[in-house]
This record gives C-alpha cells, structure tokens and sequence, in this order.
C-alpha cells in the first residue's frame, strides 16, 4: 500500500486543483514558486495549518518569497496585494515612497499590527513611526491636541517606550492601550472617562494620571504589575489602594485629594515601608520629591530632547545623538 504524500511539487495547476489538496491532511512541504494562484494557496495554507507552503511574489520587480518578514515599498501601486499575499510580513519600510495617513490607513486594513516605517509631519516637526520617546510638552502654547489630532502618532508609532501628553484634550485611551512597548505614560490632565485600555501595558512602569477627574474607575491597575511609579492627585474614582497588592516593585505613590480613606491608605503604607506614599500635602501634584528623584530626570531628559533620543531600554536608560536636528 503507497503510503499518503507528505510533499508536493506545484507546476501550473488551476485554483481549483490546488485546493483539492487539502483532502490530504499527510502533506508537509508544498513547493508552490511555479504557481501564482495566490488566492488558492492563502486558502490552503489555512485549510493546512501544519504543512509549510512555499511560493514566490513579485512585487514592482523584486521578488520575495512567502516567508518574506520585511518588505521596502517602491511604490504604493500592488502594496496593498503584496501585503495580502505575503502572509509572514511584520515591518515594511514606506520611507522611499510619499505616503499619506489614508494611505496607511488602507495597507492597515489588510493586514492590521504591521509595522510601517514612516515619516510624517506634526507640529512643524517630522516624525518617524520608529521614534521610542515622544512629548507634546511645550512652553508658551496652550493648544491642546485632540484624539484625531494625535492618531497618526498613536497609531502608527508602534515602539514607543516613554509617551508624555499630559493636558491635552484626549477622551480615548483605545488607541494607547496597544502600544505595548510602553514603559511611561504621561496622560495627567485630559479628559478621559474610560483608562481600561491603559491595562494592556504590561511593561509600564511609570505612570500619571493626575487631575483626570472624568474618569470614572481604577480596576485596571490590578493588571499592571510593573508599576513602580503612580501618581492619581485629584482623581476623586481613586477610593482604596487595593491594586498596590499586584505591583511587587512599586515605590512611589501620589494620591492627594483623592477619596481614599485615612485608615485604608495607613494600612497601605505599612505594608510598603519602603515607599514613599503621599495623601496630605500642598495642592501641588508633583512636588514631595515626585520630579526630583533620579528617575524623573531622566524621564524629563528624555521628554525634553525626544527628537534626539535614539534608544529607550528603560528608565534612566536612554541614549542621545544630540548632532541631530530631526530625529
């Protein structure tokens, strides 16, 4: 008795043929470089989720194989088909071509979490979707961004590590709830009502949300178990520190003019002794050491000179080229 085929060598076959060989659950390896039924063959690979299919794309004359992880746009005429047909890529470099935000809006929608490597402008300034650090701290200029004002920035530069848009005029928090590379996070003064997407960043370990008054519950923190900064002055949904019990680093805590009970927040700070954990106070929400410890400034460094930051590996961790203008 032949045994079933694990291999299978494709030479011209139609659509429908190369379907049919989903009725042999044996195969392994499918060597599909001959074939450009590229429909058939994304629908087989999911019909055999266990078998390696192999083909060749040719996109504006370069040709990548299916396993192809990275791609450097040319031209956006056939990007949204070559995205489609390469089912393994994570990075595509746009920076040779003039894209628009509608544009990466389009090649999102076929393959959402893709990392496009971007250029655009905001602010007068240009900015790359790789950028780690990113600040809208200003002087002297009271405009506050909105959430469709900052999407470019949210959406799209997915390896932000440190983030300050602090008294802004941001109501949605979806958006930074999947840049899960976040490691600060500096949202005090916006008028957010829902921070439950904030609980998907599972490497914050500094976090502000100080006079965010609107919103309305901090369930999400028991999630975070990287914190080791937290600051929630004048945050009147702040009523029991209960999510201090998942957060094994934490060592500084602003809760000033919140509606934490005495007794409650006394038990609290007993069992961190170690920390420092302010209720009382000035009506200042980042004085008592807040933004003079050795972390703060160089978080404050990193904000300040965020065109020039070249890397962010961590708090207190950050490399400058200051011989650059733009990052």
């Amino acid at each position: 008795m032949t045994p079933p085929p694990e291999s299978w060598t494709l030479q011209g076959e139609t659509a429908e043929e190369i379907l049919a060989l989903a009725d042999l659950p044996s195969l392994r390896r499918i060597d599909a470089r001959q074939s450009t039924e590229y429909d058939a063959l994304l629908a087989l690979r999911e019909r055999l989720p266990d078998c390696e299919i192999r083909w060749n794309y040719v996109y504006d004359g370069t040709t990548y194989p299916s396993d192809a992880v990275e791609l450097k746009a040319t031209t956006l005429r056939g990007l949204e088909e070559a995205i489609r047909c390469l089912p393994e890529l994570r990075y595509v470099d746009l920076r040779g071509v003039e894209a628009t935000i509608e544009d990466l809006d389009r090649l999102d929608a076929v393959r959402p979490g893709l990392f496009f490597d971007w250029v655009f402008d905001f602010a007068g300034a240009r900015i790359r979707t790789d950028i780690p650090v990113f600040s809208t701290l200003r002087s002297g200029f009271n405009h506050r961004y909105t959430d469709e004002e900052l999407y470019p920035i949210l959406k799209y530069c997915r390896r932000l590590r440190a983030l300050d848009l602090g008294f802004n005029a941001l109501t949605d928090c979806s958006l930074i709830g999947e840049l899960r590379e976040l490691e600060v996070l500096i949202l005090a003064g916006n008028p957010i009502t829902d921070a439950s997407p904030l609980g998907s960043l599972e490497k914050l370990s500094r976090l502000e949300l100080q006079r965010c008054p609107k919103i309305r519950s901090f369930h999400f923190l028991e999630k975070l178990h990287a914190i080791q900064e937290l600051n929630l002055c004048y945050d009147q949904a702040c009523v029991d520190l209960d999510f201090l019990e998942n957060m094994p680093a934490f060592s500084f805590g602003m809760f000033k003019f919140t509606d934490l009970d005495s007794d409650d927040f006394n038990t609290w700070v007993d069992r961190f002794p170690d920390a420092t954990i302010i209720l009382w106070g000035s009506e200042d929400a980042t004085d008592c050491g807040w933004q003079t410890t050795p972390r703060s400034h160089a978080i404050r460094e990193a904000f300040v000179n965020w065109r020039h930051v070249t890397a962010y590996r961590g708090v207190g961790d950050v490399s400058y080229d200051m011989t650059r203008n733009i990052y």
